[in-house]
């Protein structure tokens, strides 16, 4: 079988961008026998280095030079262009230019990590990952909702689930929000939980931890959160429930330079809270990712999205005490292995910070059960269910 995966360069962040390095990795060791076309809307290196010996990288120049011309239109006029016929100049982009690739490559079903209005018309059976609908369930965060962005997302996800003839979600409960509000056929809706990246799921030895100690110049005792800075990351009361316990730090990874960026305001509110207490990382290299979790005292991660998010298995897989939201789901992931605490509470969140603090045996306990949580799903059983599906989507 020939797999054609497109890369939507433009919206390769954060766990996507982990996802879609983890999807193709998988098709290098599980598929072997396949064929595999790697679609690219711009080369991106470290998706390029995910890609295996046989794959077959192409690269769609027509469509980012068609991208710019959209770009030049007011973002109201795109989205508002999309939600009237479901498609807009995407769908025109998936006939012309993805749809010409898949059949000059004679690609038998299409895989798409992200949602892209490109699948109905690229002319192949297409596969599908819904990662969220949050622009749905808070739509008061305007980076999911904010200048027809609410809009646009209704109108991909809501034309092209019930067409897939399959559609990924991270858990059993996004699997039935997808069923709920897109109608889609529940037989071909699979839940197919994210794991960390392999890079992340090792041990991590002394003389590491000691390296990026020094190169950072870390404190001994420190809360880690690696997250863009997206309002919905929550980065401020986070701030907040950290200065409320003398002697912690905190330690920030992710892109400052997203949409409705809440960086400037994080920075302001450490500065006045914890001053010396405070580290901004930025982009952190992928070596440095897993000591940087090792040496922390815990992630604390309270996001109003879910119901599952990377960095908590990543810290599963690494022995770190997790923190994280309770929201609906959220279970399904870590099980009994973290503290749960009310996101919109700063008081909740600092509690829940103290217990860790204070209770050294809860925290070997949730430590053990976090990596046995990391076990029972692991990058294999994600591998080999990916190509099952893939597999059933081939049967005539």
């Amino acid at each position: 079988m020939r797999i054609g995966v497109f890369i939507l360069s433009e919206s390769l962040t954060g766990g996507v961008h982990k996802y879609t390095q983890q999807i193709l990795l998988s098709l290098q060791q599980y598929a072997p026998e396949d064929q595999v076309v790697v679609l690219e809307t711009a080369r991106n290196p470290e998706i390029e280095a995910s890609c295996g010996p046989g794959f077959t990288v192409v690269l769609l120049r027509s469509y980012r030079f068609l991208q710019m011309i959209r770009a030049c239109l007011p973002r109201t006029t795109r989205a508002v262009g999309a939600s009237k016929t479901g498609l807009g100049m995407r769908g025109w982009l998936g006939r012309n230019v993805v749809g010409r690739a898949v059949r000059r490559h004679g690609i038998d079903l299409m895989l798409f990590p992200n949602p892209a209005a490109e699948a109905l018309t690229c002319g192949a059976p297409y596969v599908m990952t819904i990662h969220d609908i949050q622009y749905r369930l808070h739509p008061e965060f305007p980076e999911v909702s904010a200048d027809g962005e609410g809009e646009r997302r209704e109108a991909v996800y809501g034309s092209t689930a019930p067409k897939a003839a399959a559609v990924l979600t991270d858990s059993a409960t996004s699997r039935d929000d997808v069923v709920r509000f897109y109608g889609a056929d529940p037989a071909r809706v699979h839940p197919l939980p994210t794991v960390p990246p392999s890079s992340l799921a090792r041990s991590v030895g002394e003389e590491e931890k000691a390296r990026v100690r020094a190169r950072y110049r870390l404190p001994d005792e420190y809360v880690f959160y690696p997250a863009q800075f997206w309002p919905h990351k929550n980065h401020l009361r986070l701030i907040e429930a950290v200065a409320r316990h003398p002697g912690l730090s905190l330690v920030l990874g992710g892109s400052e330079q997203v949409p409705f960026s809440t960086a400037k305001d994080a920075r302001r509110r450490a500065e006045e809270l914890l001053p010396g207490r405070s580290w901004f990382l930025g982009y952190i290299p992928a070596e440095d990712m897993a000591p940087l979790y090792a040496s922390s005292s815990m992630l604390v991660m309270p996001t109003f999205f879910g119901p599952t998010n990377i960095p908590i298995m990543e810290a599963f897989a690494l022995g770190v005490p997790v923190v994280t939201s309770e929201m609906p789901g959220v279970r399904e992931q870590t099980g009994d292995a973290a503290l749960l605490a009310d996101p919109t509470r700063v008081d909740r969140i600092a509690e829940a910070i103290g217990t860790l603090r204070s209770q050294p045996d809860l925290r070997r306990t949730l430590v053990e059960r976090g990596r046995q949580r990391s076990l029972e799903w692991t990058s294999e059983k994600f591998g080999r269910r990916l190509v099952q599906i893939l597999r059933s989507c081939s049967r005539p």
